[in-house]
């Protein structure tokens, strides 16, 4: 059994019970990415996509292709010590052709870290869209100094 809601003609279904699809599934899909760097100064610093080291210039570890075309829904940060105050985080992006992220992010977005051991979310809402097969990374610029920095990142892709 399943209905439509949110509108007379469409919208989402809502199914009750198991869903079995023969074939392929093209949808929008969340996909979540973890991060972690120590940075100890309240220098910009690109986060690592790779192993646990983050750098002040775009790299091949501060970068991912993205698979599929989407949006950075939310960024979320939580610092062990600090704390990092006022901290911008930015969503940085590349066409093909380019080595790394742009210098210049997209889109930034600034929330007041004001305790340790706390998760802050950087909800994205423009700005934040990029293209299969480009190059996306993110950058974190706090005012104060915090160390062992957790990033979780929230990605939506168009897989249709």
């Amino acid at each position: 059994m399943y209905h439509s809601r949110n509108t007379p003609n469409g919208g989402v279904a809502v199914f009750g019970g198991d869903v079995v699809v023969s074939g392929s599934l093209r949808a929008r899909q969340i996909h979540v990415t973890n991060h972690k760097y120590n940075a100890g100064n309240n220098n910009l610093t690109y986060i690592p996509f790779v192993i646990d080291l983050g750098g002040g210039s775009p790299s091949a570890i501060t970068q991912m292709i993205a698979p599929f075309s989407g949006e950075l829904k939310v960024v979320k940060v939580r610092a062990a010590a600090g704390p990092a105050g006022s901290t911008a985080v930015g969503f940085h992006k590349n066409s093909n052709t380019n080595a790394f992220i742009n210098t210049t992010a997209s889109a930034t977005v600034t929330v007041d870290i004001s305790a340790n051991d706390t998760s802050y979310d950087f909800e994205f809402l423009s700005n934040n869209t990029f293209s299969d097969g480009e190059v996306v990374g993110i950058s974190i610029n706090p005012t104060g100094t915090p160390t062992d920095v957790i990033v979780t990142c929230i990605w939506e892709y168009e897989t249709y």
